[in-house]
């Protein structure tokens, strides 16, 4: 197995994970624009629709993209003269299975939030159009995932910083 069909093989299982995650929200964000049927106010029916719908279409999309366009991800993380290297013949550092790690952690995370981000903010917003008044639980939950999705970021994006200290604190 090549270095570069080991990393398609995680950006499409992301991918998967993603629309499986997506899916699995569908219900409840339609369960609750069924509150506002009931509301005098169609517009605010709509504009949840449209939300919920669009909130839907990013996610699956991103999905899409992991899974399709694996190959692209791929060659921008992965250095060139390393993509063809077989995986079971070359001997692997230490240092490069924890960045691997940490990328394929860092994506989990991600991965995992972002439709809770999306849910949570329609959940705010669904609130806000009823009554004005944001519950401080449903704040707090979107304010911890917003931070979970930074820690997420932080890790895939800086990894060889923390792999670089962890090797340093190793020593």
């Amino acid at each position: 197995m090549k270095l570069k069909s080991l990393f398609e093989v995680i950006f499409k299982v992301l991918g998967i994970y993603l629309i499986i995650k997506t899916i699995s929200y569908i219900p409840q964000l339609f369960g609750s624009t069924s509150l506002f049927y009931f509301s005098d106010s169609v517009f605010k029916l709509i504009i949840t629709i449209i939300s919920v719908i669009a909130s839907i279409f990013i996610l699956l999309l991103i999905g899409w993209f992991l899974i399709t366009r694996s190959e692209l991800l791929t060659n921008k993380i992965v250095p060139e003269e390393r993509l063809n290297e077989d995986f079971t013949t070359f001997k692997v550092h230490r240092s490069v299975v924890l960045t691997i790690s940490i990328i394929v952690l860092g994506a989990l995370i991600v991965v995992q939030e972002l439709p809770r981000l999306f849910m949570y903010l329609f959940q705010v917003y669904s609130k806000h159009q009823i009554s004005s008044k944001v519950e401080p639980i449903t704040f707090n939950y979107m304010v911890y995932t917003i931070i979970k999705l930074f820690v997420g970021l932080y890790l895939m994006f800086y990894c060889k910083t923390i792999v670089n200290w962890i090797d340093k604190k190793r020593r």
